[in-house]
């Protein structure tokens, strides 16, 4: 018997290779460096992976073929997915008074304990490493500046 994939897959896969699309072609309205990929090299490199992904996932549900959705609401969820939302409109209003070194790990924390992380000191550590290296990786390699603090 073959396994269909859920109606969200198949979504889900149409979403990204549009997220794509617009991610690629917003990195040709950035300005170019001198040395270095520049501000538009991130953007343009993101929107290729995820138009190949988008690809991916939208013909792997298209050949699976897709099963009739069943819609039930889970509160938890819900409450989750606007706790999401909200974690992030809060970090992009913050972010150029604050500055990225502090507000991202203070985000993948906040987000790691919302869905339910058991080790938060390993959560802290990734947290911390990961801001370190994305912002080494875009300040040295792509030569892009990010938001710093700012005390008004």
């Amino acid at each position: 018997m073959e396994k269909k994939s859920a109606l969200s897959e198949l979504v889900i896969g149409i979403l990204i290779l549009a997220l794509g699309i617009f991610v690629f072609c917003y990195g040709f309205t950035l300005k170019t460096a001198k040395t270095g990929i520049g501000a538009g090299g991130y953007p343009k490199f993101i929107g290729v992976v995820l138009m190949i992904l988008g690809i991916c996932q939208t013909a792997i549900s298209l050949f699976q073929g897709v099963r009739k959705p069943v819609l039930k609401a889970d509160r938890t969820k819900i409450m989750r997915l606007v706790a999401l939302v909200a974690a992030m409109v809060i970090y992009l209003w913050l972010l150029p008074h604050i500055g990225f070194v502090i507000m991202t790990p203070v985000l993948i924390i906040a987000l790691m304990l919302l869905f339910g992380i058991r080790r938060w000191l390993l959560g802290l550590v990734i947290a911390i490493v990961f801001t370190i290296i994305v912002y080494l990786l875009f300040t040295r390699v792509f030569m892009v500046f990010l938001p710093g603090f700012t005390l008004f």
